[in-house]
């Protein structure tokens, strides 16, 4: 076990820093290409998170695979409340200096590169100070890291896979909807009023319930499956799986029916009507 977080911990952070280098320098053309001008500031500042986020991903798999969820809740909650503290405090304070939209960007989302160090700080306490009590050391004998990368890729490279696209379709709606937008004729500043309504207020509400709900309990049943698969009990895998799937559905379902009948009046419930200012369309219609 201590074999296996040392390869991953290692992988996971090269990956991690050749990703944060590419942000950092790439800033400029990725905001190019995504017809974002203005926001190079903001993701240089987010891009250290690239690389500290890998090893905080590597010692909360630690702790998850011996069934200690503690303290990846800790942090987790650590990361939230200083980025919702620093993130609004530092917009505010950028915005009260008279700074221009992109610092005031920078300012907010520094919260987050914050919030995930210092989360990554206690995560790194607690591996530390609970090092020596976590597995017996009943047996000396280690599989090779070669051995270890092989059987890490095999399971990372699919479920990294699957959880990718989420994010890369998220990224190509950047591309891709701003680009047509100012292409069919909306001024620059327009085209961000829309897609940014799509994005801060429609992606945000339908991804409330998966995140906060749906996820925790994916989360949750990994390591008992793992235990299960390893001791070759079939029928107990195939129970966490549908009792997993029925508790979501449960959950899931009747939240997609609600959202999508009352879509609007529950983002003018969470925004506090900001929906009360219409856009203007092209063909007049608000």
């Amino acid at each position: 076990a201590s074999q296996s977080f040392r390869t991953c911990a290692l992988s996971f952070g090269a990956i991690g820093f050749i990703c944060s280098l590419i942000m950092f320098i790439g800033a400029d053309y990725i905001c190019e290409i995504t017809a974002h001008p203005g926001a190079e500031l903001p993701m240089r500042v987010i891009s250290p998170t690239l690389f500290i986020i890998c090893i905080t991903a590597s010692i909360r798999g630690y702790f998850q695979g011996l069934r200690k969820m503690v303290p990846t809740a800790v942090s987790n909650f650590i990361e939230a409340v200083l980025k919702l503290i620093l993130g609004l405090g530092g917009a505010a304070f950028a915005a009260s200096r008279g700074c221009s939209g992109p610092v005031q960007a920078a300012f907010a989302v520094s919260g987050i590169s914050i919030g995930v160090i210092v989360g990554t700080v206690y995560l790194a306490i607690t591996f530390y100070l609970s090092r020596n009590s976590n597995i017996p050391d009943t047996d000396r004998t280690v599989s090779s890291r070669s051995a270890i990368a092989k059987n890490a890729l095999r399971v990372a490279v699919p479920v990294t896979l699957a959880g990718s696209a989420l994010y890369f379709s998220t990224f190509f709606d950047t591309v891709v909807i701003n680009n047509r937008l100012i292409f069919s004729g909306f001024s620059e500043e327009m085209a961000d009023r829309l897609y940014t309504a799509y994005t801060t207020l429609a992606i945000s509400i339908s991804d409330l319930v998966p995140s906060t709900l749906v996820y925790p309990i994916a989360l949750s049943i990994l390591p008992a499956m793992s235990a299960a698969l390893a001791g070759e009990r079939q029928r107990e895998v195939r129970g966490y799986i549908h009792s997993s799937i029925r508790i979501s559905g449960i959950i899931a379902v009747p939240s997609a029916f609600g959202l999508a009948v009352l879509a609007r009046p529950v983002i003018q419930m969470i925004y506090f009507g900001s929906l009360s200012k219409e856009i203007t369309l092209l063909d007049g219609s608000t």
